[in-house]
């Protein structure tokens, strides 16, 4: 059997069973492996398929992503997202979208273009709109002028170790806020961890977390990592209705969020002050109070679907260690 027969025979096998993601990832091996013109001719028949189920046409957008890399099919999935669209799914697209973002944009602008496209503001309004209604009501005034230590909950969307980007700018944080008179407590739902992740692509390309090494969650000086940690073998709908439920309880002075984008921001900034440091050169996707950015400046840059946020320069991310020369971005 030739390799075009097989991918010809699984193709048929999708056409029967449209809504089994093992077999779109199996197809888009298959399809990935063969020599042109025969791969162009497959991948021109999966697109031209008229699948009528919304699901169907899911798992056909993520596999045509993979194979043409085109974001036209990412943004075709995303469109497919509504309100009875699960938070798991929805975290699946916003991973793959932000990968192929950052492999295929290749500026700032064309990152923010693919993101754009994506609608990453609406996606993750819809997966808030799943968060049941908040127990405190309004939004809080900071109390830390009142005599007591401000009270700060630092939400980070994942936290691996200290090689991994977003965690190591969040314990430099931490390292920060040890200093001051602040009580922090850090809360995360591990929104790249999803159970059964698989069951939401029909690419043959999967995205893994990096893996949680507690040992390595130490501070810069005195201090511990006091983390609020959920069980990963929920459903990220459980675990975000559990983050909410914990800050909620802690009751902050602010909400400081250490990442890039976050279904449950959407909902704690209802409630709380929020400012927010992102893990690019650009505003996280999230609705800020103020946006700790690089510069305090690139007026540029921004979400349409936000309201701009005010910005603090804030070039203290990484904690020194000896000293570094400068790198310009195109020596990188």
């Amino acid at each position: 059997m030739t390799t075009l027969s097989l991918a010809r025979d699984t193709l048929e096998s999708v056409k029967l069973s449209p809504t089994a993601a093992p077999l779109w990832q199996r197809l888009s091996s298959v399809v990935q492996a063969l020599e042109a013109p025969g791969r162009t001719q497959l991948i021109g028949e999966i697109g031209s398929l008229t699948l009528s189920s919304p699901a169907a046409r899911w798992l056909q957008y993520s596999a045509l992503l993979f194979l043409t890399r085109d974001a036209r099919w990412l943004w075709r999935q995303g469109a497919l997202a509504e309100a009875g669209t699960g938070p798991d799914a929805i975290a699946v697209l916003l991973n793959h979208g932000w990968h192929h973002a950052l492999v295929y944009g290749h500026d700032r602008a064309a990152f923010m273009r693919i993101l754009a496209g994506l609608k990453v503001i609406r996606l993750q309004r819809l997966a808030a709109a799943a968060l049941p209604p908040y127990a405190a009501q309004g939004r809080a005034a900071p109390e830390g002028s009142s005599g007591r230590a401000l009270r700060v909950a630092l939400y980070t969307p994942q936290v691996a170790s200290c090689w991994h980007g977003g965690t190591s700018l969040m314990l430099n944080m931490l390292s920060l806020l040890a200093r001051a008179p602040a009580e922090v407590r850090v809360f995360t739902a591990q929104e790249s961890s999803i159970p059964a992740c698989d069951s939401y692509r029909g690419g043959s390309e999967a995205i893994v977390p990096a893996t949680l090494k507690p040992e390595t969650l130490r501070l810069h000086g005195a201090g511990a990592v006091e983390l609020y940690l959920p069980d990963e073998a929920l459903s990220l709908r459980l675990r975000l209705r559990q983050m909410q439920a914990a800050v909620c309880r802690y009751r902050p002075d602010l909400v400081l969020f250490v990442g890039f984008m976050s279904p449950l921001i959407f909902r704690l900034y209802r409630h709380y002050p929020l400012l927010g440091l992102s893990v690019h050169a650009l505003p996280p996707a999230v609705p800020l109070d103020v946006w700790l950015s690089p510069d305090g400046a690139s007026d540029e840059l921004g979400w349409p679907a936000l309201a701009r946020p005010a910005r603090a320069g804030f070039p203290w991310r990484f904690w020194p260690r000896g000293h570094a020369a400068p790198l310009a971005r195109a020596e990188a």
